[in-house]
């Protein structure tokens, strides 16, 4: 043998050798897995003395005829089956003990119970609770039903978010290198199986997944306070550090919101995973396609949201982003709205006593809920981005609150909010109309301009309408900017009425349920993209919108056919867009019209006066500064005179 292959070896034993001392078991392993094997050999001692006691006994029964037998004998023989089933239970009963003690390690005591159930209850919640895992397995809310419970007149029965079969909350750790969850461990407890806050203004709940040495343990503990969404929960580890235990916990929460509303597919597409880092404002995952996203910050909270209710949990020090992320899946199901996971990183330095306090909200989209808790929770709603947003948190939900608290009608209090909003934008309005009325002035001139150059030469007719427009000191761009200001208020109430929890089941005339579809007449079978019903306020509000485009028609260009036709169109397909939305949506389009149509008819009868207006024109065109132009008009024609010499040549 050579010296390389003499070399070869020696480190081939060396790295075996190396090999099995890392990976020897500790003593107290090593000490329990005796312990084990001891047992079961004993166990099998035993039940071959007994066999060979049994054998004996048989025998000697069998040497005496049947008459010969006593009954003493029978006894002995029947004790001696008996007891060898007896310690054949013990064999399996160990061994099933050791293996919990290689899957469990110290906690494999917790690995055997009985599936118990707990609850708090407060005025608003009934929280439902399993020692099995010690989880959260359902969230009733007292004071709110499903729409078909809402429907039927003589139920009674709180609205669930979820259930035992749609969600799971367990705390996964490490203890000496074997990763635990105590979705599999049963908890201990002392507590009553149903604790309210009639009679307290707390009540709480511990569970204790306990080892082998009664120093060493994990708590859960939840707490329930009167007249609140909120629940409390505290992770404590105990005695636990050395094992690297505070290290790695985990949780683990994954659930299938239930689906609460009229169509669950108008739910999903406001439901997603919404989720605010410490210093940054929300984001959320897709409302449309599943999705995920690794956290990269600190998150102070994270909400399973659906159309009108969310589940949030809350952390005031932060959500470690180590290793932390959230998904959202689509489902296809009748039940259920989303599949929503977060596996989050609540670790904290090892230490003999550590505590991870959290925060649970189930509970309503309510803005004025959400504010009070001042981290963003509001955010939850979503308004629309950007100045859409701003309308509606300055300007719509401050006129729709004070409005509410007068505890009138919802159908009366949007009615009145359209009327506010109305005279509030009325001088954009008035402005808009007067444009307008200066462009119905000149059309006959537009007109001779068209009919006189014809399309042969478009720019030198663009030139001369330019012309008059500067001659007669009327600025088409006019009626365009108030038109744009107004934008943000339609855009606004578009996103803020579909999430408005207040109009939840709340009826007007014949809509029962403002936040859902109205129907007057449903067809027992589907038509694709409308529905299976007519919505009277759909066609009420698309009614109105002909009837604006028709007054404000006569100022539109006849030689642009096209857009004519679309303004016309889209009255049309806006019945189909709106059939399903909201209620509270359409009543509010409609009665912005409806408003619009009254408005602009009475400025046109008290407050325009198109012969002055005309004797204005005209003044304008002997007044030499209306002939200037301005530095926009320059620039403008200069542009068109440069095109105009490219295109020639």
């Amino acid at each position: 043998m050579d010296r390389n292959s003499v070399i070869g070896l020696v480190l081939i034993a060396v790295i075996l050798v190396v090999f099995s001392v890392m990976n020897a078991p500790s003593e107290e392993e090593r000490l329990r897995a005796a312990q084990a094997q001891d047992s079961i050999a004993r166990a099998e001692a035993a039940i071959a003395k007994k066999e060979i006691i049994t054998v004996e006994q048989d025998t000697v029964a069998t040497t005496a005829t049947l008459s010969a037998a006593n009954d003493s004998t029978t006894v002995v023989a029947a004790t001696g089956d008996s007891t060898t089933l007896a310690l054949r239970d013990s064999i399996l009963k160990a061994e099933e003990n050791l293996r919990l003690a290689n899957r469990y390690s110290i906690f494999a005591a917790a690995a055997q119970g009985e599936k118990t159930y707990h609850v708090l209850e407060n005025d608003r919640l009934r929280l439902t609770f399993s020692n099995k895992g010690g989880q959260i397995v359902s969230a009733e809310l007292k004071n709110y039903e499903t729409y078909y419970n809402f429907t039927d007149k003589d139920s009674n029965i709180p609205l669930k978010l979820f259930d035992e079969d749609s969600s799971s909350m367990g705390i996964s750790f490490q203890v000496n290198g074997i990763q635990i969850s105590t979705l599999d461990l049963f908890a201990s407890t002392s507590a009553p199986e149903v604790q309210t806050t009639e009679n307290a203004d707390s009540v709480s709940l511990v569970y204790r997944f306990g080892t082998n040495d009664p120093e060493k343990f994990i708590e859960l503990t939840y707490s329930l306070n009167r007249g609140t969404f909120v629940m409390g929960m505290q992770v404590q580890v105990n005695g636990l550090g050395k094992e690297d235990v505070p290290n790695t916990l985990e949780l683990n929460w994954s659930s299938k919101l239930l689906s609460t509303e009229r169509l669950v597919e108008n739910e999903r597409m406001l439901s997603s995973v919404f989720y605010k880092y410490t210093d940054a404002g929300r984001t959320y995952l897709s409302e449309t396609s599943s999705d995920k996203a690794d956290l990269e910050k600190p998150t102070s909270w994270i909400a399973f949201k659906q159309s009108y209710f969310s589940v949030v949990l809350m952390s005031d020090k932060g959500i470690s982003d180590d290793g932390s992320s959230v998904a959202v899946n689509q489902l296809t199901s009748a039940k259920y709205i989303k599949e929503y996971v977060a596996d989050l990183n609540i670790g904290s330095e090892n230490s003999e006593k550590v505590n991870v306090p959290l925060k649970f909200y189930f509970g309503p989209n309510d803005i004025k809920e959400l504010s009070q808790f001042n981290n963003g929770m509001e955010d939850i709603v979503n308004l629309g981005w950007g100045i859409f947003r701003w309308t509606n948190k300055y300007l719509v939900i401050p006129i729709f609150n004070v409005l509410d608290s007068m505890n009138w009608n919802y159908g009366i209090i949007i009615l009145i909010l359209t009327l506010i909003v109305k005279i509030i934008i009325l001088p954009l309005t008035y402005k808009n109309y007067k444009s307008s009325a200066k462009m119905r002035v000149l059309k006959p001139e537009i007109d001779e301009i068209t009919k006189k150059m014809g399309s042969d030469d478009p720019m030198a007719k663009q030139q001369a309408t330019m012309a008059l427009y500067r001659s007669s000191g009327v600025n088409p761009m006019a009626g365009c900017f108030p038109m744009l200001l107004q934008m943000p208020v339609l855009i606004a109430v578009f996103r803020f009425f579909p999430s408005a929890v207040q109009l939840r089941q709340t009826g007007f005339l014949w809509a029962d349920d403002l936040s859902g579809y109205d129907s007057i007449l449903d067809f027992g079978f589907n038509i694709p993209l409308y529905g299976d019903h007519i919505s009277l306020f759909t066609l009420l509000m698309a009614v109105s919108t002909i009837l604006i485009t028709r007054m404000n028609s006569g100022q539109m260009d006849t030689g642009m056919p096209g857009m004519k036709f679309m303004m016309y169109f889209f009255p049309i397909m806006m019945i189909f867009f709106f059939n399903n939305m909201s209620s509270g949506l359409s009543y509010y389009y409609f009665v912005s019209n409806v408003l619009s149509l009254a408005i602009m008819w009475g400025i046109k009868k008290w407050f325009i006066d198109e012969k002055k207006i005309l004797a204005q024109i005209q003044a304008n065109r002997k007044n030499p500064k209306a002939q200037k132009k301005s530095a926009f008009m320059q620039r403008l024609e200069e542009a068109q005179r440069m095109q105009q010499q490219k295109k020639k040549k």
